[in-house]
This record gives C-alpha cells, sequence and structure tokens, in this order.
C-alpha cells in the first residue's frame, strides 16, 4: 500500500474529529456569539438586525434553559425595542 494512502487512511478520521469537535464547540457558544452580534448591530443604530441576532440568540437560551442568559437576552430585545421605536 502506498505511504500516501496509509496516511489519508490514519489522518482523515482524525481530521473529521477535529471538526466535529470544533462544531460542537461552536454549538456551545452559538447564543453568545448572536447576542453579541445583536449588540454591535445595536450600537451601529441597525435595530432590525440586531432584533434578528437577539431572537436567535433567546431560541437558543430558551433550548438551554439557562434563566439568567434569557433574562439577559429579553432585557435587550426591550431596550432595542425601545429605541427603534422612538
Amino acid at each position: 500500500m502506498c505511504l500516501r494512502v496509509v496516511s489519508a487512511t490514519l489522518v482523515l478520521p482524525l481530521v473529521r474529529e477535529f471538526h466535529n469537535q470544533a462544531d460542537k464547540s461552536l454549538q456551545d457558544i452559538e447564543d453568545f456569539l448572536y447576542q453579541h452580534m445583536g449588540k454591535n448591530k445595536l450600537d451601529q443604530g441597525e435595530y432590525e438586525e440586531a432584533l434578528a441576532h437577539f431572537y436567535k440568540a433567546l431560541e437558543i437560551r430558551l433550548v438551554k434553559n439557562n434563566s439568567e442568559l434569557i433574562e439577559s437576552t429579553q432585557l435587550a430585545i426591550d431596550a432595542t425595542l425601545k429605541m427603534h421605536n422612538e
């Protein structure tokens, strides 16, 4: 068997596992990323985009069932709606 084939056979499962772990890590912080993208859009005055990010963060946080994070996101949504309507 060619050395390249053996190397690919051994390396590919390791690469796949690395990608699976990276995907899992991103899933763990996905709500955090959406929350902060929303804050950035809010700071830029882009209220509708901010709300879209906050609602996505809220959706994820409701599944996680973390009341503190849910409350934080709900406060951000309420503040954004208030600013958007002024």
